[in-house]
């Protein structure tokens, strides 16, 4: 606003009164222009790192997502293995088990001689 009523004593005082009232609105017009122009440039500016670092969280994000879809299907791969491992187990304690009955139900009749007199208890082996 001073800068216009500098700008228009100035032109009164030198001479060019007219030719200052015809442009000044002209004057008036770009410096608006001008001003707008940075206005947005800055906006833009902060607009551009806004997204930048958007970008850059996302893509973070994502690495992030990939490491922990590999941890998860490690994870899931060593359950598998625990799984077999105690399927295994489990189906050794059972013939463990059958064995022992076996071994239980054989041991009385286990005798170094056939047909031995002092056996207990007695049996035809």
């Amino acid at each position: 606003m001073a800068i216009e009523w500098i700008t228009l004593i100035g032109g009164f005082l030198t001479g060019g009164g007219l030719l200052t009232m015809l442009t000044m609105p002209q004057m008036k017009k770009k410096a608006a222009a001008e001003a707008r122009a940075s206005e947005l440039d800055n906006l833009q500016k902060v607009a551009d790192g806004w997204e930048k670092l958007c970008n850059e969280r996302q893509e973070a994000n994502t690495e992030k997502d990939r490491i922990i879809a590999e941890k998860d299907a490690k994870i899931d791969a060593l359950y598998m293995q625990i799984g077999e491992i105690r399927h295994e187990r489990d189906e050794q304690i059972e013939e463990n088990t059958k064995l022992r009955v076996q071994i239980a139900a054989n041991t009385p009749k286990i005798c170094e001689r056939r047909g031995c007199p002092d056996r207990e208890p007695q049996s035809g082996y």
